[in-house]
């Protein structure tokens, strides 16, 4: 078995809710349009059958790369 990264617990985001918090409140559906239309959005990691996280750098450096809302 390969050796796999060590992740800090706070590096993954656990529910679809957090993502759309960091998003600044985005509702669950949106977060998931966002996945299905969007390829530039961070895809979920599925870490089981029924497991799936969200990167946290990777929302966090998605959103800073948005252009600032006027």
């Amino acid at each position: 078995m390969r050796d796999l990264p060590k992740l800090q617990p706070d590096s993954l985001i656990d529910d679809v809710k957090g993502v759309g918090a960091l998003l600044g409140g985005a509702s669950v559906a949106t977060v998931y349009r966002l996945v299905r239309d969007d390829p530039t959005f961070p895809r979920p990691l599925q870490l089981g059958r029924r497991m799936t996280r969200w990167s946290r750098a990777e929302i966090e450096s998605w959103v800073a790369s948005r252009p600032a809302a006027r």
